[in-house]
Order: structure tokens, then sequence, then C-alpha cells
């Protein structure tokens, strides 16, 4: 439900991305929804299969530098990757519309053993704030775009 999504329900940053509470006029967040609305989501489930992941933003774009974080784990939609379908991530971007509405933020999917998840991904330029944001919301990983991924216990101890 696009009209829930607040700061207090996903958090990220102290006091959100712009410094206030997830707030748009109707008006932005019909548009959003109508952006939405537009992507290819039957691609998407495919691509968490073949190639382990995903991020897009609300027209489509991915990322081409920097790194991916995952926010706070309780908001994380997990499922067999067999089973997941474009419903699944219809529904998931519908009810995080709003956080999928900033710059700099993205609807990731990626392949964790045999689950499939889903999560508002943020886009950072440095591997250290990539590195506070994994400790803060204590994800497992963080993807270097178009080069792998940072594991924790692995490449960092976090």
């Amino acid at each position: 439900m696009p009209g829930k999504y607040s700061e207090m329900l996903h958090p990220r940053e102290k006091s959100g991305p712009r410094g206030g509470w997830w707030s748009f006029s109707p008006t932005k967040i019909e548009a959003a929804a109508r952006k939405a609305a537009g992507l290819d989501y039957g691609s998407m489930a495919s691509t968490i299969q073949e190639d382990g992941g995903f991020s897009y933003t609300l027209d489509g774009k991915e990322p081409t530098t920097g790194f991916m974080v995952g926010g706070a784990k309780a908001y994380e939609f997990r499922k067999e990757v067999s089973e997941m379908t474009d419903k699944d991530i219809v529904s998931y971007a519908s009810t995080h519309l709003r956080g999928l509405m900033y710059k700099d933020y993205y609807l990731g999917g990626w392949l964790s053993g045999t689950k499939a998840c889903l999560d508002v991904s943020k886009n950072v330029f440095t591997k250290s704030e990539a590195i506070r944001l994994a400790i803060k919301y204590t994800q497992d990983s963080v993807y270097i775009v178009g080069d792998g991924f940072l594991t924790k216990g692995v490449d960092y101890d976090w």
C-alpha cells in the first residue's frame, strides 16, 4: 500500500534521504505508480533465477557505478526462487513505491541460496558508506556494481 510507506516503517537514514519523512504529493505518487506499472516484472523474476539479481529504478534504469546496499532486513521479501512470480514483484514494488521514488534508490532482487529476495536498495558511491550502511542494516553483503560482492566475514568484518 503506497500510502503506508514511511520512514518509520522502512528506516533508512535518521531523518530520511532528503532530511524529512517520505512525503510526496498525490500527483507525484500517481506518476511514480504509472512508471512502476510499465516495468517488465516477468523479466525481473527470471533475471534473479538466471543472472543472480537485478537493480532497477522506476524508470527501468540500472546503476552503472557504486555499491548497492539493502535496507532493514525486516522489509526484505524472500521466497523460493522457483516460486517467485511477477505478481510478487509487482506487489513488493507497489508496497514500497514511495521509497523507490527517491534518487539513488532501486528495486533490488537477488538470489540467496534457494531464495529470491526483494528489497529497496540504495546506490552509494564510496566503499566506506556502503560498509557503514551494511553494518547499520545488518546486511550479509554489498553488491559492487558490475564487479561482484563484498561479503561479511570474508571481505570485511562488519
